[in-house]
């Protein structure tokens, strides 16, 4: 998962995490830094981006739960990024215990 993190950093069309509903066209967003760390049993993940579309977090937490889980390679995320399909990416992380921290403006 900290290796498969990396991938989401810096500026990528997102359509493979983002909800099927959004018709928007530019689906293009930056990410600047992410994080991943555990302690006491619960894992710490962190992304500061330009902004987050909907379900698009939790859509890149359930990839790097699958990776975590060994159902998928951390090879296959940056494909699974550059395929911009929804459909070519995992279930959708539960929203129990993911929470905004904080934002920046």
């Amino acid at each position: 998962m900290k290796e498969a993190i990396h991938f989401f950093e810096g500026t990528h069309d997102f359509t493979s995490f983002v909800s099927s509903e959004d018709e928007r066209e530019n689906k293009v967003r930056t990410i600047f830094k992410t994080n991943i760390k555990e302690k006491n049993g619960i894992i710490e993940i962190t992304f500061q981006a330009d902004g987050f579309m909907k379900y698009q977090v939790r859509n890149m937490v359930g990839l790097l739960l699958y990776v975590g889980s060994g159902k998928k390679d951390v090879k296959e995320v940056s494909s699974i990024i550059d395929a911009k399909d929804r459909t070519k990416s995992v279930k959708t992380a539960p929203p129990e215990g993911l929470y905004l921290k904080k934002v920046w403006y």
